[in-house]
């Protein structure tokens, strides 16, 4: 048998030929996610070729962390939400996270262009929400929404300002928990 391996789909823009599976090498790091969903094939370079149910077990057995991304579990949910879940808590606990719980109420806070310049409000409070509700269905949606808090607030504030250096902060953590290597 052929050395199983594993290949991810491309991103979104890439989508329209859903039949190309790639290495994740060929991600740069804004599109690389330890979340996208795995098929797992026999190749041997060339040819490609779905692995049957006792070949896939022997993969399973294998690879079990890897294995258990793709596997629901009872009740239909998946693995990531709660670890997204937890990630989005660790979060929302930071010092540094009072100004992305909620959402910015720009008339309060005098912004008056803020609805302007941000196309896509997003906070915390609002992803973790959209997590419990269902909204979200998939992690990489999960990683675009949090992305989005801290895109929103780079866009909207001057460099320097300290809550730009907040959302520095909180993206930082962010991103080190995603790495596929720290999960």
């Amino acid at each position: 048998m052929a050395k199983p391996q594993a290949f991810c789909p491309p991103p979104d823009h890439l989508m329209n030929d859903r039949d190309k599976y790639c290495d994740r090498s060929a991600f740069n790091d804004q599109e690389r996610s330890p979340f996208h969903r795995y098929r797992i094939v026999k190749t041997d370079g060339i040819n490609h070729q779905r692995l049957n149910d006792h070949e896939l077990a022997d993969f399973e057995r294998g690879y079990p962390a890897l294995a258990e991304w793709s596997r629901p579990v009872k009740g239909g949910d998946h693995k990531w939400k709660k670890l997204c879940l937890d990630i989005l808590n660790k979060l929302m606990k930071h010092k540094d996270s009072a100004s992305f719980n909620a959402p910015v109420n720009p008339i309060a806070h005098g912004l008056w262009d803020y609805d302007q310049v941000v196309q896509h409000p997003m906070d915390l409070g609002t992803v973790k929400q959209k997590l419990e509700e269902g909204e979200i269905r998939h992690p990489d949606q999960f990683i675009w929404h949090v992305r989005t808090v801290f895109r929103n607030c780079f866009i909207y504030n001057p460099a320097g300002h300290y809550v730009v250096q907040q959302a520095e902060r909180l993206s930082s953590i962010f991103e080190d928990k995603i790495q596929w290597h720290k999960m």
